[in-house]
């Protein structure tokens, strides 16, 4: 299908892009971040080599069934028992692991809570071969060293605050000769600590590009105080300025030239930041909601149930009950047979999908939560005058992404802001992946093509940034 042209409107763009594709112009920085289930099988015995042979930057491809995909592994010297993953072709980098060496083979392994990720390689002077086993896949893969690495960069532990909460973070410096601008990370609805892969890659992601970036465990995880659960949009939105006054004193730092950037959470977070200071010069956010959070959490539970196999009357079922305990939280009005109605719907096959509360718990509204719900993310895009880069996926089960995308720019042009991006890939889902129907070819899982490219263009026309040295250019993108 062909592309549909980019209208401008000032200095606005609106851009549907109907082959998935937004390609910009002569680009030098590098990719971007998201998720990571990966593991890889394992090698027979080595024989004997230089262990040194092992260390340095290696890039690879896995190939199956005529499909290919990229990843590089960076095994440092001096750091015998660690090493880092790029995994170019789903924009996750910097993704850290526990390494073990024997001779010529290389035993990398990552451990969380969603899965075991391990990588299995065995050298052979400048080639590296092994087995990639990703999402269930099992394919082999090649590889060889290259002179040419990531760029390097530089990290500081930080501890900053917000009131009487203190917030622990880390602060990613491209090296070499700045000063730099800067960008302040923050966190969507999942865990909230720093070391998160996806939301470490984002400030690696940026760090690469050559802006200095925070990354902080979210109030109430990790080293930081607080407590989340009961924090208000505002709470958060404050936590990030209390990120950018920290970064303003900070040396190399350019401090009329420090952003805030979110997903789908952080799309509420980042423009609330920015309205409520004029020390933000710049938003960007991916999959940012432009209902308010009650209204979207119906409309993610729906799709959740739809996908679970469940009919309209289920759905519009579970809904009902959402609504009711969304009146109570906004109202502070009791209603007495809510509970009664919980309980019934405790029983039906359906209510773990349907994310509703437990019974006894319906009445547990902190006034955090409740100002929470009721935050309404218009007034806040009302008033951002910074300029703007946000991008959906047309796939998106948790956001209706064309709705917020209308929803927001609406907001921003009722405001007077001129200077805003708005992009929409419609066969992307909420992390900005291509989705797959089941009529598809077979292909690995990876990230919609252009998006990363199109973030670091709108980053270069807008941002003063310091080319960093050894960036190579659109090869740590997805392309």
């Amino acid at each position: 299908m062909s592309r549909r042209p980019r209208l401008r409107l000032g200095r606005t763009r609106l851009c549907t892009v109907y082959d998935g594709n937004v390609r910009p112009r002569s680009l030098w920085w590098g990719p971007a971040t998201l998720a990571l289930t990966l593991s890889f099988g394992t090698l027979p015995p080595a024989i004997a080599a230089p262990a040194e042979r092992l260390t340095g930057h290696w890039e690879a491809v896995a190939r199956k069934d005529g499909r290919s995909w990229r990843f590089s592994i960076d095994i440092p010297g001096e750091k015998p028992q660690g090493a880092t993953a790029d995994l170019v072709d789903i924009a996750a980098y910097g993704v850290e692991f526990r390494a073990t060496r024997r001779k010529n083979v290389i035993h990398l392994e990552r451990k969380t809570a969603a899965a075991i990720t391990v990588i299995d390689g065995k050298v052979h002077g400048a080639r590296i071969t092994g087995r990639l086993i990703f999402s269930g896949i099992e394919a082999p893969f090649t590889g060889a060293r290259r002179d040419a690495a990531p760029p390097a960069l530089a990290e500081e532990d930080v501890v900053f605050g917000n009131g009487a909460v203190t917030l622990a973070g880390t602060v990613i410096h491209p090296t070499g000769e700045g000063p730099y601008p800067a960008i302040v990370c923050t966190h969507g609805s999942g865990p909230g600590d720093r070391q998160f892969a996806a939301y470490r890659s984002e400030g690696i992601f940026y760090a690469r590009l050559g802006l200095t970036a925070l990354i902080y465990d979210r109030r109430g995880s990790g080293k930081s105080t607080g407590d989340a659960a009961g924090a208000s949009i505002e709470d958060l939105a404050d936590d990030a300025l209390a990120g950018v006054e920290l970064l303003k004193t900070m040396k190399n730092i350019q401090s009329q030239e420090i952003g805030v950037s979110g997903i789908s959470q952080g799309g509420w977070i980042a423009p609330l930041a920015a309205s409520r200071s004029k020390d933000v010069a710049f938003v960007i956010v991916l999959s940012a909601s432009g209902i308010n959070p009650m209204e979207q959490s119906i409309f993610d539970v729906e799709n959740a149930l739809r996908r679970g196999g469940y009919g309209e009357s289920v759905v519009a079922e579970a809904s009902r009950l959402r609504r009711r305990i969304y009146d109570f939280a906004r109202s502070g009005v009791p209603d007495p047979g809510l509970p009664a109605a919980l309980e019934a719907a405790r029983g039906e096959a359906w209510f773990r999908l349907s994310a509703l509360p437990d019974p006894q718990n319906v009445a547990a509204v902190s006034p955090g939560e409740r100002q929470f719900l009721l935050f309404e993310p218009v007034p806040a895009w009302k008033k951002v005058a910074v300029p703007v880069l946000a991008l959906w996926g047309g796939g998106d089960a948790s956001v209706p992404a064309s709705s917020s995308r209308e929803i927001i720019e609406g907001a921003l042009a009722a405001g007077g802001n001129r200077d805003h991006t708005l992009v929409l890939y419609p066969t992307a889902d909420h992390s900005l992946r291509i989705v797959r129907e089941k009529s598809d070819p077979w292909d690995f899982p990876r990230s919609v093509p252009g998006a990363r490219l199109l973030l670091a263009e709108w980053l270069r026309e807008h941002v003063r940034a310091a080319r960093p040295a050894g960036v190579s250019g659109p090869e740590w993108m997805p392309s």
